[in-house]
């Protein structure tokens, strides 16, 4: 075999390292399917993924703060067996809040809504009231545990005696069908 100089022999090493090094940039770098470029689209994949779970749990809290708030407005919302008794209620709560007034009538009304809610209404009518009676019994009313509202009030002067009114409310209750 050929013996090559000491300065031959440091000109090849220094070309085969140069060539390994070509060649490892070719295969780590600037290969079609390079592993750097794997490992960028990699990063890119992991980064849209991690967004995307980001999104994911805003969009989870969002529902679980709206299904709380849906789960507070139905455990409001008035009991399916206590619909009936609505009319009772109003009647005992006005007979303690408006001790003079008279009831002249009461009638009552339920409607579905969407298939999912059944509105009771109540329509009442009394002779005989106050202002500050109005005021107490329809606070009384608002204020109830069952979520009932004061969705109309009609008020004209009593015809026997002007301080006193002739009042109207309607009252509407509503319950979930799914009970």
């Amino acid at each position: 075999m050929h013996k090559f100089k000491p300065r031959e022999r440091i000109t090849i090493g220094v070309g085969v390292v140069a060539l390994l090094a070509l060649l490892l940039a070719w295969e780590v770098y600037f290969r079609e399917n390079s592993r750097w470029k794997q490992y960028q689209a990699a990063r890119a994949q992991v980064g849209a993924r991690e967004e995307t779970l980001q999104k994911m749990v805003r969009f989870q809290r969002q529902y679980e703060q709206l299904q709380s708030e849906v789960d507070r407005i139905r455990s409001s919302m008035l009991p399916r067996e206590k619909g009936a008794a609505i009319q009772g209620f109003l009647e005992k709560t006005a007979s303690e809040k408006i001790p003079s007034a008279e009831l002249v009538r009461m009638g009552i009304r339920t409607s579905t809504i969407k298939d999912l809610f059944r509105e009771t209404q109540v329509v009442m009518a009394l002779e005989g009231v106050s202002l500050p009676e109005m005021v107490e019994f329809v606070f009384a009313l608002e204020n109830y545990e069952l979520n009932l509202k004061v969705k109309g009030l009609k008020v004209d002067l009593n015809k026997r005696s002007s301080d006193l009114l002739d009042v109207e409310f309607t009252v509407s209750a509503i319950s979930d069908l799914s009970d």
